[in-house]
């Protein structure tokens, strides 16, 4: 049991695996199996036009791994601001290569470490004292 005033969670899972995450901010959490190259090919116009172009210069063998990191941490942002990927979290520049892109003062996004086969990220919206701790305020 976990108590305390303002905790906030949340909680992606696919096939067998689960994260969750429980911070005394808003937080969101995303865990991706890796798709194939045609389910790639497929939705990756729904990426930004900087992440599109990003994965276009990659060989199309390593496009996989960067569309899912990307898409694993768009739903992370998208959960803790509560806006979800329909109301502009799509718009949202987060990239698609081994470490995420800054996304602003107002939001701190992480990459959680995962098996091979996935990618998995996590967001959380700093308090003023959640500045000072930064991700150590997140519990994965």
């Amino acid at each position: 049991m976990l108590v305390g005033d303002d905790l906030s969670f949340s909680l992606s899972h696919t096939r067998a695996l689960v994260l969750l995450a429980v911070a005394d901010v808003p937080v969101g959490v995303d865990v991706e199996a890796v798709p194939s190259a045609s389910v790639v090919a497929d939705t990756a116009s729904m990426l930004p036009s900087a992440e599109q172009r990003e994965l276009a210069e990659l060989p199309l063998a390593a496009r996989p791994d960067a569309f899912v990191r990307a898409w694993a941490r768009r739903e992370a942002c998208g959960k803790a601001t509560g806006t979800g990927l329909a109301h502009g979290g799509m718009e949202r520049f987060v990239g698609t290569g081994p470490s995420p892109a800054e996304v602003g003062p107002e939001l701190e996004l992480h990459d959680v470490a995962a098996p091979d086969g996935y990618a998995a990220a996590a967001a959380l919206i700093p308090s003023e004292e959640g500045r000072r701790g930064g991700a150590s305020n997140l519990a994965s």
